[in-house]
């Protein structure tokens, strides 16, 4: 009978087992870091279920009424939040410059109705406002603002946890909206 020697172990498979592991931290990591991170970067989308009420208006809107546009919806708050201010001027830019393709800049808020309508930097803006009943908003990210972008079905497939200038939307707008 003969006998099989065992073939000695390569680089090759040390290196896959050393890889492997640090790959596995590193990713694990990154959930860990930032939650929002795995759903963002492998594509997973899902629908992002709110309804509000447009200030003036006596019945509540979902967000998927608005299936079939793109849609930019930021959370946020009137006061001590200079971060908000910037983000409201940005999802105006975005409104100005993709609304006619089908983008709908939405910012909602847990503030009742009468202080948002008071609100002297909403005028004059193209975004819709909305009152977010406080249950709802407890349901969502604490963050102010919050950014989610939406494709035409009703998935979320942006989350932005901070402010950004409306330049760093437009690639991932224009592809959403078939540009």
């Amino acid at each position: 009978m003969e006998t099989l020697e065992p073939k000695p172990i390569t680089r090759t498979f040390w290196a896959v087992c050393i890889a492997v592991p640090l790959l596995a931290v590193a990713v694990m990591l990154a959930v860990v870091m930032n939650p929002d991170w795995l759903s963002t970067s492998i594509g997973k989308a899902e629908p992002l279920n709110a309804s509000f009420i447009v200030p003036g208006e006596f019945s509540a809107r979902s967000l998927s009424d608005f299936r079939g546009r793109v849609l930019v919806v930021t959370l946020w708050r009137t006061s001590d939040c200079p971060d908000c201010l910037m983000q409201m001027e940005a999802l105006h830019t975005l409104a100005l410059r993709y609304g006619r393709e089908g983008l709908m800049a939405i910012i909602l808020s847990e503030q009742d109705s009468l202080t948002l309508m008071s609100f002297p930097q909403l005028r004059g803006m193209q975004i819709m406002t909305g009152h977010i009943e406080k249950p709802q908003a407890d349901a969502l990210p604490r963050e102010r603002p919050y950014t989610f972008v939406i494709d035409r079905e009703g998935l979320v497939r942006k989350r932005v946890p901070q402010g950004l200038a409306a330049e760093k939307f437009d690639g991932l707008i224009e592809r959403l909206l078939g540009r």
